[in-house]
């Protein structure tokens, strides 16, 4: 379509000439390709040259069948510098304005239904503000637009027909040919305990007519009527009734007819009952079973394909409370923890072992962690630890008495039949502190060092202690004395004879310490 129109404005004439290019729908309106189409065309000022302005926008309106109702309203704008005039641009992919009644292009050329939001125009055409279209209705397109002097409205509107190979898109309307009046419509809902139902003519909502809750009104074929205790089985194309394996009637089992041999008056057989009645057998009754001890358990020996007698052993960890006592060893590799512990034999933990009272072995004692007894501590052999030995009572043994790692501490008198060896507070021993100031008295009784006098600081020197201390330095100096721990001891605690003074520098000088009352009592020669 080629359309000339002549505008005079600001002083120009304006001629225009479009060519429009539509690819659109039938009067139905049902889309067959992208919901857009093309608008092209070239524009002329009056004296003949094209617009070529660098901004020009273009506003497009889809209008009612008689152009009263506003539909649809986007805009474009496009840079016509060297385009000689001709522009194109798709109907659908414009900016919508605030004009626009907002429909989709689905709504805006179907005629299925009323558009109830379509924009009046200035003539009021558009009466109630909504149109309802005739099944047979087009479209009208209204484009106008501004290259930046004036406003130019191309009229008149064009009327959007249908493109040839469209009017094919109206089968999208249908299923192979046929409308939605061919197919079932759905009836009213049925309401619950109705179905739909065929009244020659029409589907509708009617009452179930079924109303029997038994099986049989569920059932493809007439049920038989089984008897007490049956149940119905398929035999793979009926249904019969057999009777239920789970109530039948008991079976003969009478020891003459089935070889059922009766054993002592525990199995009984009687008029096809079997029942079992109460037996009793002594353990020598039954073949092939040990006469286990008090303290063993029976388990059977793959092995030897026999049942065995062993010890019952307990783990170590799960004895907290209680009395231990026995005639054999008690022997752990975790800790023994008990209210009271005695046993004939020898007790070994390789744990902690302690007791809230009384600990005594006839044989050795030994602990691989702390040995602690609130109560006496007795034992007929040795009794060893590498950490402490701790005791409110006496502490007996029959042989040594030793700790490798701690010390021996009782609150009465402990005898023993052999010596008592103490790793740090009885043991006698020489140590080399090398240059250092800080004497560790667990180290040793006996000490040594080439610092030269001045502060020492001790741990570990205890009440009825004798220790020494030989100080060899280069330079001359006092030495004065306190301790940390385990208890504190100020440099007034210590009392010298003779005064302290300064030592001779490159000599020994020689320290012997007794702690008593809590003061320690030195007294020293230098000059060696």
């Amino acid at each position: 379509m080629l359309v000339n129109k002549e505008k005079q404005g600001a002083g120009m004439f304006w001629k225009t000439q479009i060519a429009i290019a539509l690819l659109i729908s039938l009067p139905l309106f049902s889309w067959a390709g992208p919901k857009a189409f093309n608008y092209q065309g070239r524009i002329f000022k009056t004296d003949g040259t094209p617009i070529t302005s660098s901004s020009v926008d273009f506003k497009i309106q889809i209008r009612s069948a008689g152009a009263g109702c506003l539909l649809y309203e986007e805009t474009h704008n496009l840079n016509m510098t060297g385009s000689s005039g001709f522009f194109s641009f798709q109907i659908g992919t414009g900016t919508r304005t605030t004009n626009d009644p907002g429909f989709t292009m689905d709504q805006v050329i179907s005629n299925d239904a009323e558009l109830s939001n379509a924009k009046l125009d200035d003539s009021g055409l558009c009466p109630g503000a909504k149109y309802t279209p005739g099944a047979q209705d087009a479209r009208k397109i209204r484009v106008s637009f501004n290259d930046g002097v004036e406003n130019v409205t191309i009229t008149p509107d064009q009327t959007l027909n249908s493109a040839p190979y469209s009017m094919k898109a109206n089968l999208a309307n249908t299923l192979q040919g046929y409308s939605a009046n061919a197919f079932i419509l759905k009836p009213s809902s049925p309401t619950p305990g109705q179905v739909l139902k065929w009244d020659g003519s029409t589907w509708s909502a009617a009452s179930d007519s079924v109303n029997d809750p038994s099986v049989q009104g569920f059932a493809k074929t007439n049920l038989p009527a089984c008897g007490s205790g049956q149940v119905l089985k398929s035999n793979g194309s009926t249904l019969q009734c057999v009777m239920d394996a789970t109530t039948g009637s008991a079976y003969d089992a009478t020891k003459t007819t089935k070889g059922i041999v009766q054993i002592g008056n525990g199995l009984n057989v009687s008029s096809g009952v079997v029942s079992l009645g109460n037996h009793t057998h002594t353990i020598n009754e039954v073949t092939g079973i040990p006469g286990c001890l008090s303290h063993q358990t029976m388990y059977y020996n793959s092995v030897m394909d026999s049942v065995m007698c062993q010890d019952i052993t307990v783990d170590a960890s799960a004895i907290t409370s209680g009395t231990i006592s026995g005639a054999v060893s008690i022997n752990t590799t975790g800790t023994i923890d008990a209210a009271s512990l005695s046993t004939t034999g020898n007790i070994s933990a390789g744990g902690n072992l302690s007791t809230s009272g009384d600990l005594s072995a006839v044989g050795n004692l030994s602990t691989g962690g702390n040995l602690t007894v609130t109560g006496t501590l007795s034992a007929g052999g040795a009794i060893s630890t590498t950490s402490d030995i701790s005791a409110t009572g006496k502490v007996t043994a029959g042989g040594d008495i030793q700790t490798t790692g701690g010390r021996m501490i009782a609150s009465a008198t402990s005898t023993t039949n052999a010596k008592v060896e103490v790793t740090g507070q009885i043991l006698s021993k020489v140590f080399n502190a090398g240059s250092s100031t800080t004497i560790d008295w667990n180290n040793g009784n006996m000490q040594f060092t080439s610092a030269s006098c001045g502060a020492f600081t001790f741990s570990n020197m205890y009440e009825g202690g004798t220790y020494t201390l030989v100080v060899t330095g280069a330079t001359s100096g006092v030495c004065t004395f306190t301790q940390a721990t385990p208890d504190t001891l100020n440099t007034t605690d210590f009392k010298y004879l003779p005064v302290n003074s300064a030592t001779v520098a490159s000599r020994t000088t020689v320290f012997t310490f007794v702690r008593a009352g809590g003061l320690v009592y030195v007294s020293w020669l230098t000059g060696f």
